[in-house]
């Protein structure tokens, strides 16, 4: 069996990084001989985290989509990739693509990069939608956010999506706009355990990510003040105070100021975080943009506070987990003081329940192969 994965990860994000091991774990626990490749749009790093897998990392069919211009229509940029990928002529991925002939499965595994924001992503999922005419494979795409959504585009989205052999958005407003089934995020099939659960009394009572990308200055500014007012009130408690990245670099500047109001804050790189998993204990509390710390953290009971960035994205995302039932609190753009940190306490068995459909799903998916 060759199955073909399409993802984000390797940029480094966390939420990413999750996604892309869950996936490769799983298959590599079911399906120990099968070829598998992954697609994405920065392989180098995930060299190293999957070294020990037997993997082909590539990023064809992101080069591929990327190379073409920005300002093209959807019917221009699957001419492009239907071209190119039937016919060639791209010298630095030709022989990447005469790879895509013979696979059985292409899978668009989860996250929230195939929308208006960053337009030319869907051409991975064109691709898709090509290699399974010309090539006869199964396309699945899985646990997506296709939000926001240009609306210029929703009819031909929607004729597009119906042609994969199963597709589905991870939040509801996605799935009722789309006309397509609604499912979990795809960190909930929870293959890998994301989480670093040792025994040392510094880990942080409090955790804090504030993400610097898809985020304006007044609404990072607002960020700052109401959580450090919140930092202060929990160092008068005597709380370890620790910040997290998701992303290197960009989620660090709100540390760098919040360093400066509140001193001895805790740092734990997204790289620390990517390999080891997130510093979790008991009676921890987070207050978070990330939308994978916010599944992850509530998830080990965790009570937090989801704190909005960017309206017909973020604040989606997060209520989608919301909806699921994790109970947390919610922090709009336009609101200027936080809630207080809370958690549903049935959250664990609407966890478990979330987690047994997203296993049955994938068991679904490939239960038609054997590995031989």
């Amino acid at each position: 069996m060759k199955i073909y994965i399409v993802g984000v990860a390797g940029h480094p994000n966390f939420g990413d990084e999750l996604i892309m091991k869950n996936w490769v774990l799983w298959l590599r626990h079911k399906y120990p001989s099968a070829e598998i490749w992954i697609d994405v749009p920065n392989p180098t790093i995930l060299t190293t985290i999957f070294k020990d897998y037997n993997l082909h990392i590539t990023n064809a069919l992101w080069r591929l989509t990327w190379d073409f211009p920005e300002s093209s229509t959807l019917e221009e940029l699957l001419h492009h990739v239907e071209d190119k990928i039937r016919y060639l002529g791209t010298p630095n991925i030709d022989i990447s693509l005469l790879s895509l002939r013979d696979i059985d499965i292409f899978h668009i595994v989860g996250g929230g990069y195939i929308n208006n924001i960053w337009k030319n992503n869907i051409g991975v999922l064109l691709s898709g939608l090509v290699i399974k005419k010309n090539y006869d494979c199964k396309l699945y795409v899985t646990g997506n956010g296709f939000l926001p959504l240009d609306l210029e585009n929703l009819s031909m989205l929607k004729s597009l999506l119906l042609e994969c052999d199963y597709c589905e958005s991870r939040d509801m407003v996605g799935a009722d706009l789309l006309e397509i089934k609604y499912g979990f995020d795809d960190a909930y099939l929870m293959a890998d355990h994301p989480v670093n659960l040792n025994t040392n009394v510094n880990t942080p009572d409090i955790m804090v990510c504030i993400q610097s990308d898809l985020n304006n200055e007044n609404i990072f500014s607002n960020l700052i003040n109401c959580v450090a007012e919140r930092l202060l009130e929990h160092a008068n408690q005597n709380l370890i105070i620790g910040y997290i990245e998701a992303i290197p670099g960009g989620d660090r500047t709100a540390f760098e100021k919040l360093s400066e109001l509140i001193p001895g804050i805790q740092f734990i790189s997204a790289a620390e975080a990517i390999l080891y998993g997130l510093p979790i204990k008991n009676s921890q509390i987070w207050y978070t943009t990330r939308f994978h710390h916010h599944l992850v953290a509530s998830y080990y009971g965790c009570k937090g506070v989801a704190l909005g960035i960017k309206d017909g994205y973020y604040d989606i995302k997060h209520q989608s987990i919301i909806d699921n039932g994790s109970g947390w609190g919610y922090k709009s753009v336009s609101e200027d003081r936080l809630p207080d940190p809370s958690i549903d306490a049935e959250w664990s068995i609407k966890l478990k329940i979330a987690n047994k459909q997203k296993n049955l799903l994938a068991e679904h998916l490939y239960s038609q192969y054997t590995d031989i």
